[in-house]
């Protein structure tokens, strides 16, 4: 059997074995490792397709306010595979590698897989354990076995890849757990910047051939289902995350590759996290939990699924539920452009438009998708200090027009009419107001207005005729922070 044959055996060995534990299948199937090479990342992306993220720095500066203030020390990389951008948070900085250095052991195996050293049935088992236990004996016994019987040699050969690689700041003294020691250093180290500089080059085919490629990136796929819950945690299930942690006493650390799909291709991202000297390593096990549900959210918006649909009028795009609620009950001329990606506001799932703010409330409303809009018309009256000024307080009924005795205000004339062609309740609520002129934020115009629970109706006269001259106010807009 060959080497790529072999390597299917060992993962489809090590599913079972998991299975018979409990725990998780692994994300690496056939095609991620035939013989054609690893997978790449599309770089250029279709008509219909965002061409991703103009920079990573709003990401960077997130992950920099999300770790201020963590015990011990911690950097972040994170790397574009579609652009090549990186960013990081103290990226330079030497941290103890624990066991993540092992993905380079992995690599010098390889490259001795390749050149017919030894065969592949005389290192399946060492792999495995190195990579999916984090066995610290099986390293070292890669390592003799990749140093022709001598340790040092192994970790010589080490060293050398990461120069060849430009990993300048990183060094293996010796093997992870033994006090033997074969450079001047005390200890093993890595950066985040070189991490996910040497990730990058592996995934794109730049450091190893293709089926030595493959072997180490099949050999990512092994670590356990308990060691995929931190930078794992956030991913979803269709996700396929390579990676290999490694914890000491009072550090955690964990890099790997992303691999998702962007509207039918193949994306990705490396993701380093190193965090040591905290007062339990399990402190940092968690946190890398948050770091990676920032990444993901960024690239998720970024790069969204076949199932979304993207907007270049805003660079953003709209899925599932989501999608479905702005198709069915509106679209673009109640709902307009969205604004965000998906966001947590108040720990609801939650996407901004430019007239609306979607709310996901698993359970509330199946007919609407489980949708809910968020009370924008109340939220902006409230913030121009409206809500005690005389159109908002309760009128008495008007004969030629619809009360509602639950707000006590009345609807009336064409704005009457939109409100009961074009949604109703459900997606603009009660009205809070009686009619009012106000002076239009957009383009400093006044016009005749209504406040609505979820929403401004404005007569523009003229202005379109087939939905009685309303147009709706760009609440959405008006009420992020940056406005838009």
């Amino acid at each position: 059997m060959g080497r790529l044959g072999r390597t299917v055996a060992l993962l489809m060995l090590f599913a079972v074995m998991l299975s018979a534990c409990g725990g998780g299948s692994i994300p690496v199937t056939r095609a991620s490792i035939a013989d054609a090479g690893p997978p790449t990342p599309d770089s250029a992306a279709g008509s219909d397709s965002p061409a991703g993220p103009a920079d990573l720095e709003s990401l960077k500066q997130d992950l920099a306010a999300l770790s201020t203030g963590w015990d011990g020390r911690v950097a972040i990389g994170v790397t574009d595979l579609q652009s090549g951008q990186s960013i990081s948070v103290n990226g330079a900085e030497r941290l103890s590698a624990a066991s993540t250095i092992k993905i380079l052991v992995a690599m010098v195996v390889a490259q001795d897989l390749d050149a017919g050293r030894y065969p592949e049935s005389a290192v399946d088992n060492l792999v495995r354990a190195m990579m999916g236990l984090s066995d610290n004996a099986a390293t070292r016994e890669l390592l003799a076995r990749a140093g022709g019987g001598y340790v040092g040699n192994g970790v010589r050969r080490v060293n050398d890849l990461m120069a060849e690689l430009g990993a300048t700041q990183s060094v293996m003294t010796g093997p992870p757990g033994y006090p033997e020691g074969y450079t001047p250093d005390e200890d093993n180290y890595l950066t985040a910047d070189d991490l996910n500089l040497m990730l990058g080059k592996l995934y794109r085919g730049e450091a190893l051939s293709p089926s030595a490629t493959a072997f180490v990136l099949s050999s990512m796929a092994l670590p356990g289902d308990w060691q995929n819950k931190s930078l794992g945690a956030p991913l979803p299930s269709s996700v396929q995350f390579l990676h290999k942690p490694g914890w000491l006493d009072d550090a955690w650390n964990d890099a790997g590759i992303v691999e998702f799909d962007h509207q039918g291709k193949k994306s990705a991202y490396v993701i380093s996290y190193l965090s040591n000297d905290v007062a339990v390593w399990q402190n940092a096990f968690g946190r890398g939990a948050a770091v990676s549900d920032k990444v993901w959210r960024y690239f998720d918006a970024a790069y969204p699924g076949s199932s979304a649909h993207y907007f270049p009028e805003t660079g953003l795009a709209v899925d599932g539920g989501f999608l479905s609620y702005w198709n069915e009950f509106g679209g673009l001329p109640v709902f307009g452009y969205p604004l965000t990606g998906e966001i947590v506001e108040h720990d609801v799932t939650t996407q901004y438009f430019e007239r609306a703010r979607f709310e996901w409330h698993p359970g509330l409303a199946p007919d609407h998708f489980d949708i809910l809009l968020g009370l924008l018309g109340y939220d902006v009256a409230a913030s121009e200090h409206l809500l005690d000024t005389p159109p908002f307080q309760p009128a008495p009924s008007d004969s030629a027009c619809t009360f509602f005795p639950s707000t006590g205000h009345n609807l009336c004339g064409g704005f009457r009419d939109y409100w009961n062609r074009f949604g109703g309740l459900a997606v603009y609520g009660f009205p809070i107001s009686e009619e009012l002129q106000e002076r239009n934020p957009d383009d400093g115009q006044v016009y005749t207005v209504q406040y609505f629970e979820r929403q401004r109706f404005e007569w523009h006269p003229g202005g379109w005729p087939e939905r009685y001259d309303v147009m709706l106010g760009r609440l959405g807009a008006e009420l992020l922070p940056n406005g838009a």
